[in-house]
């Protein structure tokens, strides 16, 4: 209970003092977690890197593959195109559809 003066106000006020040493262990675990976090997200990142240079270097070794081919199989460098990144048009698709029911027959080298 507060005792007031005549004029309405508080006698005296209490001032709080944060326990700053509760503060300061607390503010070290957070850091500590963020320390962890952020450690578990580097590797994720180097994981990934890793990942995705590996696929970089194991396409580019099928693109050259692919351009070794002669101009005369142009269609199998299409389709081979189209395995490795995917049908991006309607005639693509057509192509793909058209080569795996056999109604397009690639070029077979001996």
């Amino acid at each position: 209970m507060v005792t007031l003066g005549a004029d309405g106000k508080p006698l005296y006020s209490v001032k709080i003092i944060p326990n700053t040493i509760a503060l300061e262990k607390e503010n070290k675990e957070l850091l500590k977690k963020i320390d962890e976090i952020n450690s578990v997200h580097f590797k994720y990142v180097v994981a990934a890197t890793k990942k995705e240079l590996a696929l970089k270097a194991k396409i580019a070794k099928l693109e050259k593959e692919i351009n070794k081919l002669p101009e005369a199989d142009s269609l199998a460098k299409r389709y081979a195109r189209l395995r490795m990144y995917g049908a991006k048009t309607e005639d693509d698709l057509k192509l793909e559809w058209a080569i795996e029911t056999g109604r397009i027959k690639l070029p077979v080298n001996p």
